[in-house]
């Protein structure tokens, strides 16, 4: 008799972990609902059976959107108490966390609306809800405490209030105090602050900072400066920095001089990547220049002022410019980056004539290759500006690109050929630059750069000029320009093109590679075929195998489905590299 074992799916940890972070929070910010909806179905995992609780508890609990669970949890545990409970309303929708709506009366904010809807925030919250020990002595001789640990080792990244903190954050001092300045979190790893009002700073949130954490998000979005305001984001950026010394990446919501050099020497020394997401000057910029060991900086420009010397960031390897064309041409002028590997720029288009924007580009392109010809790393990608701040009630409105261009492809990637030591490059221009490409242009690219590993040159569609139709073009030029990347890019390994189309001779007679190449992946969405000429998508597939052997399965004929002359590939249409990358966003609802 034979006894067949079978394993259940408690049984294999290692799956349940990875399906459990399809449910990640972190992965639906965006949205509150999928957020709740994240959390609520891993809580209900985690109680379903013993096998779900440790994977399940470890996507739940690894970021904490606020410190409460923490003080919930003690409190369950017999730690600590509740001193009082505030009267709170039960609705079936509550308010979401860290987040006000925006009330509008005929474009005019409802500010008693904002009030009451702060108001009833903090009671569905317990905002003030006093917490507290209960025990005596050490906590940590609790007999619960173990289980309290077991929960806080597996927070990784917590949000935690700056200002106007709720009253159960003094349960942390009194924590801190009771457990002799012991490591409440010890695998923390990043903190990010949100903040509500600017009444008082909230101190006791800094004893859950521990000394492991490297990661530092300080979202402060004040839009009025005042020494009160200066001197409290001084002790938040101090207490941060002397509470975990080791952060090596900072992202902040507003310009470095607002901290001032003296604080940012002082304690970010050891600091290798800023972000910063307001738009900074000459300033700024030569703040962040006396930081010795910044590797990576991310930032949006506005140049109002130009420097009469160069900045020098000499460790700098990787540098993301947001700003106008312009702009990014005038910085990449100005600095001086010899260590610089990596460069990625998010030109914004600010409703200027397309011809200006292409010479702009052009420009901006012949920059790179005269200052930055070492370059290994390039994308570029075109974008909406992020609207400016202004006073008063409706934000100024983004002009769009009221024409197009029509020109050549090498009439602006041209400087980019000198770049000979590339291996990754990425270039995504709008449709209203209706440029041309052709074979030979293939050929230049592929002979320039030899050392490719990955290549993009997309044509993206511009969807904020609603009046233009866009009549799809093959904007990838013909597909025998493919052949060009098999014979001179040996390293090859991902391409990426536009729309091509195929004429009846196409890759006919060309020379095939003396090696199999090792390229994997090749995404054409479609290829435009001569009108009537329908049976020519079945060579399709022949010609790319020939050339592409490893990346053929994805242009098999099952796969190439027609709509009027175009083959479109459904199973060569999806980048891996370009599904988490910036998207065209939506046009505006005025």
């Amino acid at each position: 008799m034979n006894n067949t074992f079978s394993r259940s799916l408690a049984d294999l940890p290692d799956i349940l972990h990875e399906v459990f972070s399809f449910l990640d929070p972190d992965i639906h910010l965006s949205d509150d609902n999928a957020v709740y909806e994240s959390r609520r179905s891993l809580a209900i995992a985690a109680r379903a059976c013993r096998g779900f609780s440790t994977p399940a508890l470890r996507v739940l609990w690894r970021q904490l959107p606020d410190d409460q669970p923490l003080a919930d949890l003690l409190c369950t545990l017999g730690v600590a108490a509740r001193r009082h409970e505030t009267e709170t309303r039960h609705e079936e929708r509550k308010p979401a966390r860290h987040r006000l709506p925006t009330y509008n009366v005929r474009g005019h904010p409802d500010f008693v609306g904002i009030k009451a809807w702060e108001i009833h925030w903090k009671q569905c919250r317990g905002y003030d809800v006093i917490y507290s020990l209960i025990c005596s002595g050490d906590p940590r001789a609790h007999p619960h405490w173990a289980r309290f640990v077991e929960y806080a080792s597996r927070v990784r990244a917590i949000t935690l209030f700056a200002f106007d903190g709720p009253k159960w954050c003094g349960l942390w001092d009194e924590l801190r105090s009771a457990t002799n300045c012991a490591t409440v979190l010890p695998m923390l790893q990043s903190v990010s602050f949100c903040s509500i009002s600017e009444r008082s700073v909230n101190l006791g949130t800094f004893a859950l900072i521990s000394p492991t954490v490297h990661r530092l998000h300080l979202p402060f979005e004040s839009r009025r400066s005042s020494p009160q305001r200066h001197e409290m984001l001084c002790t938040i950026f101090s207490r941060t920095f002397l509470a975990a010394p080791i952060v090596a990446e900072l992202r902040l919501a507003l310009p470095p001089s607002r901290f001032g050099l003296a604080l940012l020497q002082t304690h970010c020394s050891r600091v290798s990547h800023i972000e910063v997401d307001p738009q900074l000057d000459v300033q700024d910029l030569g703040m962040l220049a006396q930081l010795p060991a910044l590797r990576s900086l991310s930032i949006s420009i506005s140049l109002l002022a130009y420097p009469s010397c160069s900045l020098t960031f000499r460790s700098l390897t990787t540098l993301k410019v947001a700003g106008s064309w312009s702009d990014i041409s005038a910085l990449l002028e100005t600095l001086r980056l010899p260590s610089m590997h990596t460069l990625s720029l998010m030109a914004h288009e600010n409703g200027k004539p397309a011809a200006e924007l292409a010479e702009g580009a052009a420009q901006c392109f012949r920059t790179i290759a005269s200052r930055h010809a070492s370059s290994t790393s390039l994308s570029v990608f075109t974008t909406s500006p992020v609207r400016p701040w202004v006073s008063g009630c409706v934000p100024p409105r983004i002009p769009a690109v009221p024409d197009r261009f029509e020109g050549k492809l090498m009439d602006i990637v041209y400087p980019l050929l000198s770049l000979h030591a590339l291996r990754h490059l990425s270039v995504t221009l709008p449709t209203y630059l209706r440029l041309t490409c052709v074979a030979s242009d293939h050929r230049l690219m592929a002979e320039a750069w030899r050392d490719l590993e990955s290549f993009h040159l997309v044509i993206r569609p511009y969807t904020r000029l609603m009046r233009i139709k866009h009549a799809e073009r093959p904007y990838g030029g013909p597909l025998m320009g493919i052949a060009h990347y098999a014979r001179n890019c040996p390293r090859l390994r991902l391409l990426h093109l536009s729309p091509m189309m195929m004429g009846e001779k196409a890759l006919v007679g060309v020379a095939l590679p003396l090696e199999r190449h090792g390229l994997r992946t090749l995404v054409i969405p479609r290829v435009l075929l001569p009108s009537g000429r329908e049976d020519l998508s079945g060579l399709i597939s022949e010609r790319v195998g020939g050339l592409f052997p490893l990346a053929a399965s994805a242009f098999r004929p099952e796969r190439i489905v027609m709509e009027k002359h175009w083959a479109v590939m459904t199973g060569a249409s999806w980048c891996p590299e370009c599904a988490g990358g910036p998207v065209e966003p939506a046009p505006p609802f005025w």
